[in-house]
């Protein structure tokens, strides 16, 4: 699968953040009495790298600009960009109110990334709108399904986000 920018930078702050500290990076200033205190040595201190989940939508997801094809192996056109394959997690809710213009809600998905890890999306609900499509079919996953999600150019020059078959390198999963 083709790297982007972002993953590639993605990868660069993992393995910095995963190099073992030594005692000259650490400053512990007033520390060391509070140490001896609680009885901690050195050797008991870590810096655990948590799971932290970032917050996301599909504009900035659909990054890859690599071909995708519809199930029947025809070449879809008009395509921004695409996610590439996406584990469903869980739907966190859909709530009322928006502080943008022109939104009455949002829904929210914990969805797992293969460069990102655990992604917060939302997705906005234009108000009097229907349900959009990329919701409808994320509604319908169970935790544990592959999905993905491409932005389409509609005809007026807006983004459409809507699901597509998972695909990787123009092979399709299933």
């Amino acid at each position: 699968m083709a790297k982007t920018k972002e993953a590639e930078e993605v990868e660069e702050v993992k393995a910095l953040s995963t190099m073992p500290a030594t005692e000259s990076d650490i400053d512990f200033g007033n520390l060391a009495g509070i140490m001896a205190e609680y009885g901690i040595t050195r050797e008991d201190i870590s810096a655990p790298v948590p799971a932290t989940p970032t917050k996301e939508n599909f504009v900035q997801l659909c990054d890859l600009q690599t071909p995708i094809y519809s199930a029947d192996g025809n070449l879809y056109e008009r395509v921004n960009g695409h996610t590439g394959p996406l584990m469903f997690l869980a739907k966190q809710g859909e709530y009322d109110g928006d502080k943008f213009t022109g939104y009455d809600g949002f829904y929210v998905y914990a969805i797992g990334h293969p460069t990102k890890g655990k992604i917060v999306v939302t997705i906005g609900r234009p108000v009097g709108e229907l349900k959009p499509a990329v919701v409808s079919f994320l509604d319908n996953l169970n935790k544990g399904q592959l999905f993905q999600v491409a932005s389409f150019a509609t005809s007026k020059g807006f983004k459409v986000f809507n699901p597509v078959p998972v695909q990787q390198d123009g092979k399709l999963l299933k």
